[in-house]
């Protein structure tokens, strides 16, 4: 009769949970990235647990769903949420697949805070998703207006073609750059391939009176090398990338090139060199207690993970009820000082973050100018 009582007390306690869904690609090439996310949010939820019950008679529970970065998983994964009773989800780490993912997720009507995906129309005519990161197409935008600014009105451009990635956000840029006055005077591709940095580099030289240069990438670790070694031979190069400021580090290949020359990056994310004190303690946190997927100053997904996880525990305290459109309607009014800085939504699901221009002067990552 005992262990009958305690069995039923636990299952009503469990009645009773908030669950949030984690969904990330767990067993794909970003498996790493997808458990410190995981984590991120295990830190953020049990947090939540310590302060109180988030609506009243109720805690926080998480479950789990790899999407092995793979859209034939997208139907299926749903259907599971729905089966264990997910009442909301912060996840979508992967590419363009996602936004296969998140169709199946806005019929299913379930709450979703996109942690750092970057697609365009990712939240498009969508009732149940938010996009905490900037897209491609408005930090294309915002990095047009940002040259013309300073003068840099006619470009030779270099992309990455072999990373679609790269070719998209190229696209979107050389769209706003002429629709503000700007001129592409030529575009170069790049590859990998031994010698290739010589032969572009040569390409590169022979344009170079005619206007300025800019790489334009991505993610790919392997486009800031192919730029560095431009600049080492002597090339004006200027870099713009999506995200790939975390990967320079005071101990990287970066830090040798200090007494050479000055750096400028055109960059979509934010100096995670400014985390504010809640920010540096969730690092010490994170670390503390998860070694095995250390981060450091430069990881972002697992601080947009921490950040799109409280703001969507936030919005469900303040509907006071697990019902989607609540939830919604909360999160899309709430505000809060994350680690990463303000975040809020637009009524349409976007961040009002705006894209943030660094630079890499002497070892140090600054705002540019």
């Amino acid at each position: 009769m005992i262990l009958l009582l305690t069995l039923l007390f636990s299952f009503q306690a469990h009645a009773n949970d908030v669950v949030i869904g984690f969904v990330g690609g767990l067993t794909s090439e970003m498996a790493r990235e997808a458990r410190q996310a995981q984590a991120a949010m295990t830190i953020a939820i049990d947090e939540q647990n310590k302060k109180g019950d988030i609506i009243r008679g109720s805690k926080v529970r998480l479950e789990v769903f790899d999407t092995h970065n793979d859209p034939l998983y997208s139907k299926s994964i749903v259907r599971d949420l729905k089966r264990r009773g997910v009442n909301a989800v912060v996840g979508l780490i992967g590419g363009e697949d996602d936004i296969i993912l998140a169709n199946y997720l806005e019929k299913a009507r379930i709450p979703t805070v996109a942690e750092a995906s970057t697609i365009p129309d990712l939240v498009k005519d969508k009732q149940f998703i938010v996009q905490t990161c900037i897209d491609h197409r408005e930090q294309a935008r915002a990095l047009a207006n940002k040259l013309i600014s300073i003068g840099k009105k006619r470009l030779i451009i270099v992309v990455n073609n072999t990373v679609n990635f790269n070719v998209q956000f190229a696209e979107y840029f050389v769209e706003y750059f002429k629709s503000v006055g700007g001129e592409i005077v030529a575009r170069q591709s790049m590859n990998m391939r031994m010698g290739a940095t010589r032969r572009l580099a040569s390409e590169v030289f022979k344009d170079e009176h005619k206007a300025d240069i800019i790489l334009l990438d991505g993610t790919t670790i392997d486009s800031l090398s192919v730029w560095v070694e431009l600049k080492k031979l002597g090339t004006s190069i200027d870099y713009a990338s999506v995200d790939s400021i975390e990967y320079i580090e005071p101990d990287s290949f970066l830090k040798n090139l200090k007494d050479d020359f000055n750096i400028r990056i055109f960059n979509g994310f934010f100096n995670l060199n400014k985390l504010n004190k809640d920010g540096k303690v969730f690092y010490s946190k994170f670390n503390s207690r998860f070694p095995e997927l250390a981060i450091n100053s430069h990881s972002f997904d697992a601080v947009f993970t921490y950040d799109s996880t409280q703001i969507l525990l936030k919005a469900i305290h303040q509907a006071g009820a697990t019902d989607s459109e609540l939830i919604m309607n909360a999160l899309k009014s709430v505000h809060i000082e994350g680690v990463t800085g303000p975040l809020s939504y637009k009524p349409d699901g976007r961040t009002t973050r705006h894209v943030v221009f660094l630079s890499f002067r002497k070892g140090k990552i600054e705002d540019a100018e």
